[in-house]
């Protein structure tokens, strides 16, 4: 069961949004012009998908120490819908779904009608401060792709692994430089070239490859798979 946040509406919404949305006059009661208000406060909304890729136990996120999904989500598992939440800011925590210390944490700013999806990465038992779990927080592009391209975009989910260049095995790149928790853009990528190689230092640490389909937004999100890499892949479908 999905659960919409409380949010608290403020006055200085007008200042937020420039002033436009409150009436000028002053005849109206301060009682209704503070529903006003609230009311189209509590329009703006975002969208969130949560992604598991850490290989931590199932855990719940919680926004402002509310959660924001019933059930728990397992490693290597994503929510099936994406979660209608208040714009504005939050304080997002990964937490074990049988209790204990929190995994993760992160303040993020979600913008009113924005999509975005939160990535829980990272190892606890990696022993580097560099791979420990984090909460990133990525943007979302719903604008379909043309033709018979999909939109594909990479998330270095790998911990202890270092920065990575993502290239087809013809040579086309597509994303340089891309550090552990960091998240490329989309790029418009036709259905059959869909296998990646991964290279570090100038060679080719990892090929994978990944189902694609026509006119969907495809997130690639590279993880540990035993000695190697693997791939979680994610796909939905433009807006």
């Amino acid at each position: 069961m999905i659960r919409k946040l409380s949010f608290v509406a403020a006055l200085s919404f007008a200042a937020a949004c420039g002033g436009s949305t409150v009436p000028a006059a002053t005849s109206q009661p301060m009682a209704d012009l503070v529903e006003t208000v609230t009311d189209e406060v509590e329009a703006l909304t975002a969208t969130l998908r949560v992604v598991h890729a850490s290989p931590a136990s199932p855990i719940r996120i919680r926004a402002n120490g509310q959660p924001i999904t019933e059930d728990a989500i397992a490693s290597g598992t994503w929510t099936a819908t994406r979660i209608t939440v208040p714009a504005g800011p939050h304080a997002i925590t990964a937490v074990p779904s049988g209790g204990g210390e929190t995994f993760a944490a992160a303040d993020v700013e979600l913008d009113g009608e924005g999509n975005y999806t939160l990535f829980f990465v990272g190892d606890q038992t990696a022993g580097t401060p560099a791979a420990m779990p984090m909460v990133v927080l990525a943007s979302d592009d719903l604008s379909a792709p043309e033709g018979d391209n999909a939109h594909v975009r990479f998330v270095h989910a790998v911990p202890g692994a270092p920065a990575v260049t993502i290239s087809s095995p013809s040579g086309r790149g597509y994303a340089a430089g891309v550090g552990f928790g960091a998240v490329s853009g989309f790029y418009p990528i036709a259905v059959g070239d869909n296998m990646f190689d991964i290279a570090a230092g100038g060679s080719v640490i990892a090929s994978v490859e990944v189902p694609l389909t026509a006119g969907l937004l495809t997130t690639v999100i590279f993880v540990a798979e035993g000695e190697g890499i693997g791939a979680i892949v994610v796909s939905e479908g433009a807006e």
